[in-house]
């Protein structure tokens, strides 16, 4: 038998936010601590900051953080949202 022994789970979640330019595969990405509006802003942002001469166009679902009215979206920058198709 094994003695019993308290134990305490502790789960420490991180997101990765990132973008790929198809033709050369250059990938950028930063880890975060959450998804929600507040994260997206600064991924946004820094994308935007990095490829400041590129217009970037971002392609993503509509989770509520990509498509928020508290988005801050840089001039260089464009979201397209896609619906999801479910193959039956």
């Amino acid at each position: 038998m094994r003695p019993t022994v308290p134990c305490h789970h502790i789960r420490d979640c991180r997101y990765v936010y990132a973008a790929v330019e198809p033709k050369t595969g250059e990938i950028f990405f930063l880890v975060m601590p959450n998804c929600n509006t507040d994260c997206m802003n600064v991924f946004i942002n820094r994308l935007s900051s990095e490829y400041e001469e590129d217009m970037i166009i971002l392609v993503c679902d509509k989770a509520l953080w990509h498509k928020s009215k508290g988005l801050d979206i840089p001039d260089n920058v464009e979201i397209l949202q896609y619906h999801h198709i479910h193959q039956k």
